[in-house]
């Protein structure tokens, strides 16, 4: 009986753990934005990404769930890559027209303009 209890305990604290993993990761994807672009082609959508730490706004491409390019939204390689480097230039341009991408590039530019020192005084 004591083995049997001891076993249940165990077997619900590993259970239990887990699901603090799981909140964490809902926590952490919080800070990403998803759009459809189904208007470029079935299944195909992006997902704006926070920067971390000195990191920019950057910008994911999927076509259903397999991930095909990134870009920060200033045009710079994030994760070494361009949409040029992955995808064409008629589909890259779509996608740089796309609100998501403008609103992380909007919020990018915010987010340098906070970051700049302050003038010095003469």
């Amino acid at each position: 009986m004591k083995k049997k209890f001891l076993v249940l305990t165990l077997a619900f604290t590993v259970l239990f753990s887990g699901f603090g993993l799981l909140s964490e990761e809902t926590q952490a994807s919080a800070s990403s934005r998803w759009e459809d672009i189904d208007h470029i082609s079935k299944g195909w959508r992006i997902r704006l990404d926070d920067p971390v730490g000195k990191g920019k706004y950057h910008v994911h491409v999927y076509n259903k769930k397999v991930a095909i390019a990134v870009e920060n939204v200033d045009g710079t390689p994030s994760h070494g890559e361009t949409f040029d480097d992955c995808i064409s230039p008629k589909l890259a341009k779509k996608i740089r027209a796309t609100k998501l991408y403008k609103k992380g590039a909007s919020l990018q530019k915010s987010k340098d303009a906070s970051n700049k020192p302050p003038k010095k005084r003469k």
